[in-house]
């Protein structure tokens, strides 16, 4: 009986711990965010609807550099029911760090926003699979890090 238990409480802890189902709402989200972070191209186009595709650029030059950093939660009002041509807006908080950096200037930016005023994010959903189709200006900024870094200058 007591092996039961903590073989019980071990599935409850991995339950709490696994983030959100990869094709929920929250889940499209958390993933483009992760590519984000990561900068990877084909992962972060993956994630979003076709319109914002060819916005994505993170082919930085020698003396160019940006490093992403997020610590972020995220949270949907998601009955489960949905059709193609669904949106919905996924509430997003937590804290992002961003520098961003070439030969002669360093920019950094510490963002943090709680629950009560989170980022949203919009997503649609189109064969069956959720896509991000709308984010924060500042957030949309961070698809085309060429383009950020060159504005500094």
């Amino acid at each position: 009986m007591k092996t039961a238990r903590v073989v019980l409480i071990l599935v409850v802890l991995l339950a709490a711990c696994s983030g959100p189902d990869e094709n929920s709402p929250e889940g499209v989200v958390e993933r483009f965010f992760d590519a984000l972070e990561d900068q990877n191209r084909g992962d972060v186009q993956a994630s979003l609807c076709r319109d914002f595709r060819q916005n994505v650029d993170f082919d930085l030059g020698d003396d160019q550099k940006a490093r992403l950093n997020f610590d972020l939660s995220y949270e949907a009002e998601d009955d489960g029911d949905h059709r193609d041509g669904d949106t919905l807006e996924v509430q997003v908080y937590g804290k992002i760090n961003v520098v961003l950096q070439s030969e002669h200037v360093r920019q950094e930016w510490k963002m943090r926003r709680d629950p009560e005023a989170p980022w949203t994010v919009n997503v649609f959903r189109v064969d069956g699979q959720w896509h991000v189709c709308g984010v924060d200006p500042l957030l949309l900024g961070l698809l085309n890090l060429k383009e950020t870094i060159g504005a500094l200058e």
